[in-house]
């Protein structure tokens, strides 16, 4: 449900800043430019949201306070994950010309790269809990 979510608010990213960039030359307000097979600036204001939502970058351990180093690693898969993502949207236009849906493109991008970290996650928590 999340990963659906997810997938959404890039729609809805790509979605904003292409009407924005193309409003006055009659594009489709709904859609925002999802709708042209060919057009790069939905999937590229895509990857500039997920690039956004990375965190700030973690220190050098010589820079890094003892208390900081431990959230490090657990860090650094979403991180990776969240490039990988950001890149795998840039090919989206591509993926579009073999006539799927934006909607499904985001959708499967989204899940491929973030479902086995969300299910580490669910799996972590459920060893938690039952200590």
């Amino acid at each position: 449900m999340y990963l659906l979510s997810a997938a959404e608010a890039l729609a809805a990213a790509g979605a904003a800043g292409a009407v924005g960039a193309s409003g006055a030359s009659g594009a489709s307000r709904s859609t925002g430019g999802w709708d042209d097979p060919r057009a790069g600036r939905p999937w590229e204001l895509a990857a500039a949201a997920v690039l956004r939502s990375l965190p700030a970058p973690v220190p050098a351990p010589a820079e890094a306070p003892a208390a900081e180093l431990p959230s490090a690693p657990r860090a650094a898969p979403w991180r990776a994950a969240r490039l990988a993502l950001a890149e795998a949207l840039l090919t989206g236009p591509t993926m579009r010309l073999r006539g799927i849906s934006a909607e499904r493109i985001l959708e499967g991008l989204v899940s491929r790269h973030l479902s086995p970290l969300v299910a580490a996650r669910l799996a972590g928590a459920g060893r938690a809990a039952g200590r």
